[in-house]
C-alpha cells in the first residue's frame, strides 16, 4: 500500500496469478469494478512476491496463514498489525491503512508525476478525486518549507533585517 497506493481491500484480494514473474507489476480488480496495473518498486517485495508466487501459485498471494496452511483465505483486517508496527516504531501518529495509499499518491504530486498518470495508478475513477492530493501535497510543502526556514540561520538573519 506503501509502494503503490493500493487500496486495504484490493491488497487482501492479489492471487499469485496477479503478478508478474518477476514480482514488478501486479494487477488489481479495483474499485468500480476496474484492472489496473501496479507497480512493485521495493526489491524485498519483488522477492517476496516471486517466492509466493512459487509456494501458492493457485492460491492468494499474501493470505492469512491462520486460516489454511498454503492456500489460505486473506487477511480482513491489518488495524492490529499497522498500530503494533507503529508503537514498535515509536510512532504517535495515528497510523491507518488508508494513511499509506494517501502518502503514496501525496509524495507522486510533490514529484511532479502527471495528473493523468496518478488517477491510473490509484484507480480513480474522476480526477476530482486525484486533485485532492495536490491540496494535502500544497500543506506538506508549506510544513516543511516553514520548519526548514525556522531552522536556517541565514534566513532568520534575513528577516531579522528587514
Amino acid at each position: 500500500m506503501e509502494y503503490n497506493g493500493i487500496r486495504r481491500t484490493e491488497a487482501f484480494t492479489i492471487k499469485s496469478a496477479d503478478a508478474d514473474k518477476d514480482g514488478k507489476y501486479i494487477r488489481i480488480w479495483g474499485k468500480g469494478g476496474k484492472w489496473r496495473i501496479a507497480p512493485v518498486e521495493e526489491p524485498q517485495l519483488q522477492k517476496d512476491i516471486v517466492e509466493a508466487k512459487k509456494a501458492r501459485p493457485d492460491g492468494y498471494l499474501f493470505p492469512n496463514m491462520r486460516t489454511g496452511k498454503f492456500h489460505g483465505q486473506p487477511y480482513k483486517d491489518i488495524r492490529k498489525t499497522l498500530k503494533a508496527a507503529a508503537a514498535e516504531a515509536g510512532v504517535t501518529q495515528r497510523i491507518y491503512n488508508h494513511l499509506f495509499r494517501h502518502s503514496f499518491a501525496t509524495a507522486l504530486v510533490e514529484e511532479g508525476e502527471n495528473m493523468a498518470i496518478i488517477q491510473e495508478l490509484m484507480g480513480n475513477a474522476d480526477i476530482k478525486q486525484t486533485r485532492d492530493y495536490i491540496k494535502l501535497a500544497s500543506n506538506h510543502t508549506k510544513r516543511g518549507t516553514a520548519r526548514l526556514i525556522d531552522r536556517n540561520p541565514a534566513i532568520t538573519a534575513i528577516e531579522q533585517n528587514q
